[in-house]
């Protein structure tokens, strides 16, 4: 959605040696959709292509199944996570994303692996057309893929509506009941009581942000990083 002239400045940092993108760069000159990013204008099949964008409502409905959502980059201390806790950016905390398991590194691995089930699906014998649209979708649901998990102490404003949507696209099974059947208890503030439960019965009583990096990194986080205090 930048103008042809600020893609061009990117691409020279990008790509200074202009190996990779040369001429094949889209901007907002050239959308046939005012304010929306669709790809009507991209060469090729949609069964081939995969998007990566940090927004998602910016493209037209029928092309989201094609998106890898990456998290945004808040480097500079004038951007506004979107987070439940206080989230520092990257310059306050003066660092950078980990190289080895950083959003980029995760999400290289996401369309490594993507790739690879797409030629294996490029197979006569598999009956199936290759579709970039279908592989993300079964590789989405493995992530949580076996996790049970109960919702409690997510605040309204942010409404866990969306976070359960999130849950059960991942694969994991979503209750508000707090029972023996749960792997994981998700919440940003729970009850004592919930608390002394969850460690009386061995349960992973995690921030909702273990369920954001999941989606955003596309692999089944460390709950150690994620857990909540269960004593006071």
């Amino acid at each position: 959605m930048g103008t042809r002239d600020y893609a061009a400045e990117v691409v020279k940092i990008l790509d200074p040696e202009n190996k990779y993108f040369t001429s094949k760069v889209i901007s907002r000159e050239d959308c046939t959709q005012s304010g929306v990013k669709a790809l009507d204008i991209v060469p090729g099949s949609k069964a081939c292509t995969i998007i990566l964008d940090d927004t998602i409502s910016v493209w037209t409905q029928e092309d989201r199944e094609n998106i890898i959502e990456i998290w945004k980059y808040n480097f500079f201390a004038s951007s506004s996570p979107d987070s439940y806790s206080s989230c520092k950016t990257l310059t306050q905390k003066r660092t950078d994303e980990r190289e080895a398991d950083g959003t980029l590194a995760s999400i290289l691995s996401v369309l490594k692996d993507a790739y690879w089930e797409f030629l294996l699906m490029d197979d006569e014998q598999s009956g199936l057309q290759p579709d970039f649209r279908r592989i993300l979708k079964e590789m989405r649901n493995e992530i949580l893929r076996g996790c049970l998990v109960a919702f409690t102490g997510v605040p309204p404003r942010r409404g866990w509506i969306s976070l359960w949507q999130v849950a059960e696209q991942l694969g994991a099974k979503c209750s508000t009941v707090v029972d023996s059947s749960a792997t994981h208890v998700l919440a940003v503030h729970c009850s004592p009581s919930v608390a002394e439960w969850a460690l009386e019965n061995g349960k992973l009583l995690v921030h909702v942000n273990w369920l954001e990096s999941a989606r955003f990194l596309w692999r089944r986080p460390r709950e150690e990083e994620y857990l909540l205090p269960t004593r006071s």
